[in-house]
């Protein structure tokens, strides 16, 4: 997701998704980078590569004493792996019992969920996931050997098909799909590759906050410094204390494009922890206008922001920051 760092890596990706916080600085790896700093996104589908690792492990020995029952632990991470990794016997076909969506494609559920939110627009979800093309032969999978983490991915960036199925699921679910290829590719020139048959889980789902109503015009009581940034302050904090140009602080936010777009936002509740000296300007400067407990809404112009970086929301950005933590003694 767009993270506003300024130790640019790639964009939202094999992650996570990422891009988004107002974080913007040079040469940090992501390994040293707060947890809100850019990740590199891959899209969906195609662009993971397939798992080709060979497979490897130890059989464990049985110590247990003969007249204790064996202890069923469920099927290890490597089972799990191999059972998600391997394509199910009706890869080339749905079965006659399958149910459809609206516009045909036809799926099983696996797995029912426990979660309400469906994802739509903005949201960002965590799923894993492999495809297989209709031969059983396997395109793209999170189940890998090495890492089987989720993939962090935008709603809005997936295929077709993907959103049909995805949108009308709930964390928890999990569902086998076939998509016709119009659905499981992005461009047209992939279309060739033919369909695709998806085994879905949705681990998480983060709900994109909606955009505020003066996304485009700062109202008359917003306040402007002499850089150019505009600031509203929506709730006052109960602090004393403003975090200086170097300070750590952590804060929950969400941000905004002049379209209209929630390119990055934090979960509710989950604040994330930066150092101002490494934030875009506008943040640099807008939130040591704050103290803890504060939330404001910044209209931040392009220099002030991303100025026109590949990859980054351009123009005029709109965040809404609730500053909760000064971590470190301010930089005076």
């Amino acid at each position: 997701m767009n993270r506003p760092n300024r130790h640019i890596g790639l964009i939202l990706t094999t992650a996570l998704l990422a891009a988004g916080l107002a974080l913007s600085g040079c040469g940090k790896k992501d390994a040293d980078a707060p947890a809100h700093a850019p990740k590199a996104e891959s899209k969906a589908g195609e662009a993971a590569a397939a798992n080709t690792e060979v497979d490897a492990g130890t059989a464990e020995e049985d110590t247990a004493k003969p007249d204790t029952e064996p202890f069923d632990a469920g099927p290890s991470k490597d089972e799990m792996r191999r059972a998600r990794a391997d394509a199910p016997s009706n890869v080339a076909a749905a079965p006659a019992n399958a149910k459809k969506t609206k516009s045909g494609i036809p799926f099983v559920i696996l797995q029912a969920g426990t979660g309400t939110d469906k994802p739509k627009g903005d949201d960002s979800l965590h799923i894993r996931y492999t495809a297989w093309d209709v031969a059983g032969k396997r395109t793209s999978t999170t189940w890998k050997i090495k890492s089987q983490e989720p993939r962090e991915l935008s709603f809005h960036k997936m295929m077709p098909g993907w959103q049909e199925i995805l949108g009308d699921m709930v964390v928890g679910e999990r569902r086998l799909a076939w998509l016709p290829a119009k659905k499981a590719h992005l461009k047209k020139s992939a279309f060739k590759k033919g369909p695709r048959t998806v085994d879905f889980e949705l681990m998480s789902l983060k709900v994109a906050p909606l955009a505020p109503k003066d996304l485009k015009s700062p109202p008359k009581d917003a306040k402007k410094t002499a850089s150019g940034l505009i600031y509203k302050k929506l709730k006052a904090g109960t602090g004393t204390a403003h975090p200086g140009p170097k300070s750590d602080v952590k804060a929950v936010y969400a941000g905004w494009s002049r379209s209209g777009t929630c390119f990055d936002f934090s979960p509710k509740g989950a604040p994330h922890a930066f150092n101002l000296g490494d934030v875009i300007k506008g943040w640099t400067e807008g939130l040591q206008l704050m103290v803890v407990g504060d939330t404001y809404r910044f209209w931040i112009p392009q220099p002030l922001a991303y100025n026109g970086l590949d990859g980054r929301p351009g123009g005029q950005l709109v965040f809404d920051v609730e500053l909760t933590e000064i971590t470190a003694k301010p930089v005076k």
